[in-house]
């Protein structure tokens, strides 16, 4: 693959990605900036809120091995949903389990069927939940970078009409798709860039913006 063909591609790359870490996290919005400012400690808060229960000597062993990361054993040891608590302990053992798969969705589903934490694993389960809500947004994130890069083989394959005033992105995933090559210029009143197509088709954009379609 050529040097040029390289850098163009690590500049699209960079187009699609800033767009789409813009637009997940537009979405989420204030919502999401507050959970992530507090979250750690509305977790907190909410497992020192339950009810406190008499640990069994059954429990204590099921802790001892969440701690020492037996969570097979712990599986196997609940899986047969006696009392509530082997039902909890079994979805610890499920949580933990699916995250050594990086199934973090999975993970934090088991975990969100928990009932009751015991104290001696409030900080650690708080934590872990945190770490399971990072992973998870992350393979959100990455979802959404495949879907878009979906769209530009799509575009690129079957291009559609493309108008003043669409930006990059709208070009890449609505438009005519990836172009062969980019010129970019940048100057004190800002950045302009020329796309060529196959054919002698040119687009233009000025920060970003189509300013004019030159045509075959």
């Amino acid at each position: 693959m050529s040097k040029k063909r390289i850098w163009v591609r690590t500049i699209l790359f960079g187009i699609v990605l800033a767009s789409i870490i813009t637009t997940y996290f537009f979405i989420q919005n204030n919502e999401s900036n507050k959970v992530a400012v507090n979250d750690i400690n509305i977790e907190e808060e909410k497992i020192k809120a339950q009810p406190k229960r008499e640990l069994t000597e059954e429990d204590k062993k099921f802790i001892s091995l969440l701690e020492d990361g037996q969570y097979t054993t712990l599986f196997e040891e609940t899986k047969e949903f006696e009392t509530q608590s082997q039902r909890d302990f079994n979805n610890l053992a499920l949580s933990y389990l699916e995250y050594g798969k990086s199934n973090y969705k999975s993970s934090l589903g088991y975990l969100d069927r928990v009932e009751y934490i015991p104290e001696e694993l409030e900080e650690k389960i708080t934590r872990f939940k945190e770490i399971l809500k990072l992973e998870k947004d992350k393979e959100v994130e990455q979802e959404i970078l495949e879907e878009q890069n979906r769209m530009i083989d799509d575009a690129t394959e079957n291009p559609s009409s493309v108008t003043i005033g669409m930006t990059k992105e709208e070009v890449l995933t609505k438009g005519w798709g990836k172009p062969e090559d980019i010129n970019r210029t940048v100057t004190k009143y800002g950045t302009s860039e020329q796309w060529i197509y196959s054919n002698y088709n040119y687009l233009y954009f000025e920060d970003g913006i189509l300013t004019s379609i030159q045509t075959n």
